[in-house]
C-alpha cells in the first residue's frame, strides 16, 4: 500500500500520498463488487479479529462520512451527493 502511496516528487506536501477520494468504491465495476464483498465476507467469517477490526473500520468511516456531509449542509444550506 505505501508503494502506491509514495511520495514521488521532491516538495510532496503528503508524505505518505495522496489517499483516495471517498465515494471511489461506487465508480469500481459492479462485478468487482459482486466478487469482492463475498471474499471480504468469508475472510471476514474465517478470520475473527480480522472481522471485528474490519466491521470497527467500516463503522467509524461511515460516521465520519455521515458527519462530513451533516457538515457540509449545515456550512451551505443545501444537500448535495
Amino acid at each position: 500500500m505505501w508503494w502506491q502511496r509514495r511520495p514521488t516528487r521532491a516538495g510532496h506536501t503528503r508524505p505518505l500520498g495522496t489517499p483516495p477520494a471517498r465515494g471511489t468504491v461506487r465508480q469500481l465495476p459492479r462485478t468487482v463488487l459482486i466478487i469482492g464483498l463475498p471474499v471480504a465476507v468469508a475472510v471476514a467469517w474465517a478470520l475473527p479479529p480480522f472481522g471485528v477490526s474490519l466491521a470497527t473500520f467500516l463503522a467509524f468511516d461511515l460516521l465520519a462520512g455521515q458527519l462530513r456531509r451533516a457538515e457540509h449542509v449545515r456550512r451551505d444550506g443545501r444537500a448535495s451527493l
